[in-house]
């Protein structure tokens, strides 16, 4: 799918209008629609060259970058759920698009939910995580893609971020154990 500049500037226009407060709490999954657009940005990201993701960085706020971990964490599940890794690839590029705005810890959160997916799928989670840490410029955030797949097993489960699994198949999901 080809997606021109004008698309994607419209879909980080919308991004913007869209407030935190919005969505904390009252929804679990985003909207149809923004998941969509969002999918849409991801996947134009992935194949970008550097000054177009550039820009992608550029034009997001803190009012929108909550948004990509909410997607990022959606393609954890999903990627569990429909037994596809490169869900858990657009996950991490969603992370690297938000690229430590509002805070490249908040990222590490949501590292843990897709290493964990990636694992149960038995997939190798290095290589998907240095190809998101291609797409990320903030200093932390690389450092944090690289590395991630490499913490020893206990700093990096489920159990050292408060989630636990819970379901399978379509029912599959992460929960909050705090």
């Amino acid at each position: 799918m080809t997606t021109d500049s004008a698309r994607i500037a419209g879909i980080l226009s919308e991004l913007d209008n869209l407030h935190a407060q919005d969505f904390w709490g009252k929804i679990k999954n985003l909207p149809e629609n923004l998941s969509s657009d969002l999918t849409e940005l991801v996947q134009f990201y992935q194949t970008a060259d550097s000054a177009a993701r550039a820009q992608v960085n550029a034009s997001l706020t803190p009012n929108s970058s909550f948004l990509f971990f909410g997607y990022a964490s959606e393609m954890a599940v999903r990627a569990v759920r429909e037994c596809n890794p490169d869900l858990i690839s657009m996950g991490l590029a969603a992370l690297a698009i938000e690229n430590g705005l509002f805070d490249a810890r908040e990222n590490i959160i949501v590292m843990c939910l897709l290493c964990y997916s990636a694992l149960k799928l038995q997939v190798d989670p290095q290589p998907l995580f240095l190809n998101a840490s291609a797409l990320a410029t903030h200093p932390r955030l690389v450092t944090e893609l690289r590395n991630f797949p490499s913490r020893p097993p206990a700093a990096r489960s489920l159990k050292a971020f408060y989630f636990a699994e819970t379901g399978s198949g379509e029912t599959f999901d992460y929960v909050g154990t705090n």
